[in-house]
């Protein structure tokens, strides 16, 4: 809990230096995302020491816990440590990011989101919620996960999850990192195989 206070305090001090979040590599008011994000390794001089050790234990969450009992799931996939964390600002007003798949196609690597929301004293009626869906169709059956303070949410990144964040009328702060595959041991299996 001490870590979160100082991590939260940390990330509102960060939030005037966060940039305008994009889509496909380009800010659009149309894009149908509306937050501001910085994206941090741990390693930086101005990164918060909380940072570093939130990030340490999400990354034993996701590896040593999660993974191996995904493994089917994941298709054979291992996954690596991230590079960089994604701390994210919806500064409320409406603001929001439309439904999407993390990976659709495969292409980009991601395997496994983790979202760790960072809201202290957050109220129903301050929205943001996290939505997700079965599909990518408007009526698609969904769950909505509230974005409370010291909340991990987990979830694939391909089509079987996508997502949004449902507008936000109070500040709404969150970590995330993407857990990918991790190529080569799918190159030297696949190698070990032919």
């Amino acid at each position: 809990e001490a870590h979160g206070n100082d991590l939260v305090a940390a990330v509102v001090a960060l939030s005037p230096s966060f940039d305008r979040g994009k889509v496909d590599g380009s800010v659009d008011e149309n894009s149908g995302r509306s937050d501001y994000v910085i994206w941090l390794s741990g390693t930086e001089v101005f990164a918060p020491t909380a940072l570093t050790d939130v990030l340490k234990c999400i990354d034993s969450i996701v590896l040593d816990q999660l993974a191996p009992l995904i493994s089917g799931v994941l298709r054979g996939a291992t996954l690596v440590k991230p590079v960089k964390a994604m701390l994210s600002c919806y500064p409320g007003k409406g603001s929001h990011y439309r439904r999407h798949c993390d990976n659709v196609d495969g292409s980009n690597g991601r395997r496994v989101a983790a979202i760790l929301y960072l809201n202290e004293g957050w109220q129903p009626w301050h929205g943001g919620c996290l939505r997700a869906s079965a599909t990518m169709d408007a009526d698609a059956q969904f769950v909505d996960v509230e974005p409370v303070m010291g909340r991990l949410v987990l979830f694939l990144c391909d089509e079987r999850v996508p997502h949004e964040v449902l507008p936000s009328h109070s500040t709404r702060y969150a970590v995330t990192v993407w857990y990918e595959e991790d190529i080569m041991s799918r190159l030297s299996a696949a190698a070990a195989l032919s």
